[in-house]
């Protein structure tokens, strides 16, 4: 585990809870689930997907409380997503549980006045908003049926004095179209999109090599994330 495995930027156990609240809430919306309940130890939604039956959002990795989980969830297919680095999370559990690749969640204050989107030679940028989610997809010149790169955000807070924070979701780039900037120009246009909706805060959840991407552009880890997921 390298230093910042186990990094948490400025960021008690409170403020840890809270950006992992703002994340699941966000997700939830973003993936157009139920809204997240709050479950002891943290967050459970009901995804209701193939393979992804419901995830708990976890902002630490508490031993009661992932022990009681061990022990009473035998549902295939719930995932839990634990604030926590994995070499804390793997004694609490079974070998009921299949871990997967490390994420990481981060933060990011967004620019009152973000550069403009521009795609590169090419490609053309393409959005579309509905109830404060904001789809973006980049598309290269005269291909219609993929998009090259695309992702996701929703919006959420902005009620009792409360931030508006913009969660990231489902960024990616298609292999053959790496290297050319368009993760950067899909991460300019939400961020965009969200700072013209009040947002002052982003978060998300990335995988290693995205994480490479939003530290460049100045997003700072706030926890590692361990995922698992109950297998039959």
């Amino acid at each position: 585990m390298d230093r910042a495995e186990g990094a948490c930027r400025g960021c008690d156990p409170a403020g840890l809870a809270r950006v992992a609240g703002v994340w699941a809430r966000g997700w939830a919306r973003a993936r157009a689930t139920p809204a997240p309940r709050v479950v002891p130890g943290g967050f459970r939604i009901e995804v209701g997907h193939p393979r992804h039956a419901a995830r708990y959002v976890l902002p630490a990795a508490d031993p009661a409380v992932l022990r009681a989980l061990a022990r009473t969830v035998t549902t295939p297919d719930i995932w839990l997503k634990i604030c926590a680095p994995r070499a804390e999370v793997a004694p609490l559990l079974t070998a009921a549980w299949q871990y997967d690749e490390p994420q990481y969640l981060m933060t990011a204050t967004l620019p009152p006045d973000p550069p403009a989107a521009a795609p590169p030679s090419g490609y053309r940028l393409g959005t579309e908003e509905c109830d404060g989610i904001m789809d973006v997809r980049v598309w290269a010149t005269g291909t219609a049926d993929r998009p090259a790169a695309s992702g996701r955000t929703a919006l959420t807070g902005g009620v009792d004095g409360t931030p508006v924070s913009a969660v990231h979701d489902m960024i990616g780039t298609e292999p053959e179209h790496r290297r050319r900037g368009l993760g950067r120009l899909v991460m300019a246009a939400l961020t965009a999109h969200a700072v013209r909706r009040g947002a002052t805060e982003g978060v998300l959840v990335a995988s290693p090599p995205g994480r490479e991407l939003y530290t460049a552009l100045g997003w700072h880890l706030r926890s590692p994330v361990t995922a698992v997921v109950r297998k039959g």
